[in-house]
Order: C-alpha cells, then sequence, then structure tokens
C-alpha cells in the first residue's frame, strides 16, 4: 500500500505546477506504479536522455555528460524536504510523510549512482550498441 501511496503522491507533485519537478513531466506519461528502484532509474535515464536528444535536434547544446540531471535530482531534493516539512505541520499523517520520503531517498539515490560504477554496469548491458 505505501508503495501506491508513494506512486500517487509522486504524480501528484510532478503535475501541480513546480518549475523544478515539472522536469519529470514526461515520466507520467509511462508511469508504472510499482516500478523497483531500478526501473525507475532506467526510466528516469532513458527520459532524460530523450530530452538531450530533442536538445540536440534543436540545434542548442545537449548534456549527454548527465551533469544537469544531478542537479535536478538535488534541487528535487529541496522540494521534497520543503514539502515533507509541510506535510508534518499540517499533520498530514505518516502514510503521506512515509510516500514522500521514499520518493526522496530514489532522489537521493540518482544524484549518487550517476557519479558511481552503476552506469558501468548498465553500460555492459549495451554490448550489441557498442
Amino acid at each position: 500500500m505505501q508503495q501506491g501511496i508513494s506512486s500517487l503522491v509522486g504524480i501528484y507533485m510532478v503535475t501541480s505546477g513546480c518549475p523544478i519537478m515539472e522536469k519529470l513531466k514526461p515520466m507520467v506519461r509511462y508511469h508504472l506504479p510499482f516500478a523497483t528502484r531500478i526501473e525507475t532509474q532506467y526510466r528516469v535515464l532513458s527520459m532524460y536522455l530523450m530530452a538531450q536528444f530533442f536538445i540536440y535536434r534543436k540545434g542548442r547544446e545537449p548534456d549527454w555528460e548527465l551533469k544537469n540531471l544531478v542537479k535536478i535530482y538535488d534541487d528535487i531534493q529541496v522540494v521534497n524536504n520543503d514539502f515533507c516539512r509541510r506535510l508534518a505541520q499540517n499533520q498530514m499523517g505518516d502514510a503521506a510523510l512515509n510516500a514522500l520520503v521514499k520518493l526522496d531517498i530514489f532522489a537521493k539515490h540518482v544524484s549518487s549512482s550517476i557519479n558511481s560504477d552503476t552506469l558501468d554496469e548498465e553500460e555492459r548491458l549495451f554490448d550489441a550498441y557498442l
């Protein structure tokens, strides 16, 4: 049940009009409510790289090094912390807070995994292309 609540909170936050969370809006269309952390990480990277492709097609400079993705998720962590603080002040209950904490843990994971060996592990899956 907690994963379902977390999923709904995530959709609400991304579609709320927040300019920081708006970067994740393409993921709402292909939302997987019970995706694992690894599946979601793959979707995040795929979404971001597709955005970079569209940037490239418009003649602008794409971020193939994923540097701005780390910044996006650092900003998302700030939003999550502020939102969590507001939920706690309004006594919204543990379910909503726990759902948001789960989303924030994922945000922290994305930032750290981009700078780790995680992408090297994923690269092996693409040997047929390399």
